[in-house]
């Protein structure tokens, strides 16, 4: 089976990607990760020498290259939001898994991060403002949605592998 987690930034796609992909022995894929090897760069300087639009533009291309591979894949928090992106996600025979966190919870883990190139640039407003403008796009796709603010990654794993 492959899992697809997505959400928002900092809800914690990629620590409870690496963790279930440890758990379930199978592979892990963070898109953003398969995108700064393609680009030869990482994502702020992606963001910053090409714009925003150019980088949707190789997620979706790179999406089209993993969607298929086995395992785990942590989406980016922008990926569902375009609807070529959700046929893409909802025509693959993944589980996919929306991780859910509070614009306070996110502003703190943003805080104890850098080099996100939307996040560097919100508070707790500007992050409220865009989960909801992102909110209809990622249930769109999710066939299970975790609150994370009250939970670990391994909690987080478990209530996956449940569901499963």
């Amino acid at each position: 089976m492959k899992v697809i987690l997505t959400g928002f930034m900092a809800s914690g796609k990629s620590s409870v990607g690496q963790r279930l992909a440890e758990m379930l022995d199978c592979p892990y894929t963070d898109l953003d990760e398969v995108i700064e090897k393609t680009a030869g760069k990482d994502i702020p300087r992606i963001f910053a020498d090409d714009g925003e639009n150019a980088f949707r533009t190789m997620e979706h291309d790179e999406l089209q290259h993993v969607i298929n591979q086995p395992g785990i894949l942590a989406t980016g928090g922008g990926t569902p939001v375009r609807k070529d992106n959700q046929e893409i996600l909802m025509k693959s025979s993944a589980f996919i898994v929306l991780l859910e966190a509070s614009p306070a919870v996110i502003a703190d883990r943003l805080c104890q991060q850098s080099g996100r190139p939307l996040g560097d640039k919100l508070d707790e407003t500007g992050i409220a403002k865009l989960q909801q403008q992102r909110a209809r796009a990622y249930h769109r796709v999710a066939d299970l949605v975790i609150a994370t603010d009250q939970l670990d990654v391994d909690a987080i794993c478990q209530t996956i592998l449940k569901a499963l």
